[in-house]
């Protein structure tokens, strides 16, 4: 009952073509999971080019929460939008770091503002090469 109440906090929203994905709390790992399924859906019924997930709000990330994130974005590749994980603060940085975490091949920005611009940027490319 309590991670419903949660799940529901967990608002995403679209905004210049780019679903935001803005975590406000700490989130079990069930509760991540829902998350991710939720992102992969939208993703799968269209109408974004990019999806950004903003982890401003979370303090403290452990190796599973980690992983779930970034392997969210790497689906959400694989399914044709581009993706970045934003908001990484120092802690949560420090955190990985100790974790021996590697991203991989997903892009991080320091704000949310900041994996915008970098989602527009690739959009519009695609958009000149028609390939929206």
């Amino acid at each position: 009952m309590e991670e419903q109440a949660a799940a529901e906090r967990v608002s995403m929203y679209v905004t210049r073509g780019c679903l935001v994905v803005p975590i406000q709390v700490e989130l079990s790992d069930e509760l991540a999971l829902r998350v991710q399924q939720d992102v992969l859906h939208r993703v799968c019924r269209g109408g974004v080019s990019g999806v950004v997930i903003d982890v401003s709000g979370v303090m403290v990330i452990d190796s599973v929460l980690a992983r779930i994130i970034f392997d969210t974005a790497k689906m959400a590749t694989l399914l044709g939008t581009r993706a970045v994980v934003s908001g990484l603060g120092p802690g949560v940085a420090a955190s990985l770091t100790d974790l021996d975490f590697d991203p991989e091949d997903v892009p991080t920005a320091i704000s949310l503002e900041e994996g915008l611009r970098m989602l527009e940027g690739a959009v519009s490319e695609e958009e000149e090469e028609g390939c929206q």
